[in-house]
């Protein structure tokens, strides 16, 4: 178990305790007279990572001012995620929680303050409920890790618009609906995604417009199907609406196109003379 209450080092900049066999609770950065112990009054780097720590995280922690990298990745802390209230680093770069046991929801204000964070690792834990949008407050971000959780719902919009994203990982959860269009995000690849198989869209290969049957089409179709009907189903059935029918027919066509008739009239009175001229043909015989 590491002590912090007999140490004094108000200097220290960097506290690096990953890969021990250290257990039990981790420290918390606040005396029983509720001061800050020395220890931590300066810290820049504190890494809990790959050690044998259960229980609680100390939220606390956050509320250190000069603080630049935290990690407590690979333990066995378990609960739900800091309050938003503590979060007032605003220097911190680095907040690795991956490997833990933390469970429930991410509170929607939780990043707010971090506005100098450039890596965020909290996979493979529990977490559930939505991806928070306010992730996106913290501009600088270059690396976000949220794979192997159960997050649900669907990727805020507002993640796309992160302009220094180089890593992105959010495979192996429970997220639905399209990835959102962005600049950085349809350069991730599918790995970047997989694992959730709801989710659609670019650069996944699974389309999120499926194959919708056209009824705008199918009502033309129909329509013109049943016209067609109408009027070829009587004049195959009753001479007497085929001989009224064409003859109407012809006059609109008639009415529309006036040279039409004269070029009518023509052709019948040549078809007339015709057969006058076979009729007296035969007759001479």
């Amino acid at each position: 178990r590491f002590d912090v209450q007999h140490a004094s080092l108000p200097s220290l900049r960097i506290l690096d305790l990953h890969d021990n066999q250290l257990r039990g609770n981790i420290p918390s950065i606040w005396d029983e007279e509720g001061s800050i112990y020395s220890l931590y009054s300066g810290l820049e780097y504190l890494d809990y990572s790959h050690n044998l720590y259960n229980g609680s995280f100390p939220s606390e922690i956050l509320y250190l001012k000069s603080l630049t990298f935290l990690s407590i990745s690979t333990n066995d802390i378990r609960g739900t995620f800091p309050d938003s209230r503590v979060y007032s680093s605003p220097y911190l770069q680095v907040l690795d929680f991956s490997s833990n046991n933390f469970h429930g929801s991410l509170p929607q204000e939780c990043f707010k303050e971090l506005i100098a964070l450039k890596i965020l690792n909290l996979s493979h834990n529990v977490f559930t409920g939505p991806v928070p949008s306010n992730i996106s407050k913290s501009l600088a971000l270059e690396s976000v890790d949220l794979s192997h959780n159960y997050f649900s719902g669907q990727i805020p919009k507002e993640l796309a618009s992160l302009e220094h994203l180089s890593f992105l990982n959010l495979s192996d959860n429970n997220l639905v609906g399209c990835i959102p269009v962005g600049t950085q995000f349809q350069k991730f690849d599918n790995s970047s995604f997989g694992g959730n198989p709801h989710l659609c869209g670019r650069p996944l290969t699974k389309s999120c417009t499926s194959p919708r049957f056209n009824w705008n089409f199918l009502s033309k179709a129909f329509g013109y199907v049943f016209g067609l009907a109408a009027v070829m189903l009587p004049a195959a059935l009753w001479p007497g609406f085929r001989v009224w029918y064409w003859a109407k027919i012809d006059s609109v066509i008639l009415w529309m196109f006036p040279k039409l008739y004269v070029k009518d009239w023509n052709t019948r009175l040549r078809q007339r003379r015709r057969r006058l001229r076979s009729k007296q043909t035969m007759t001479g015989r």
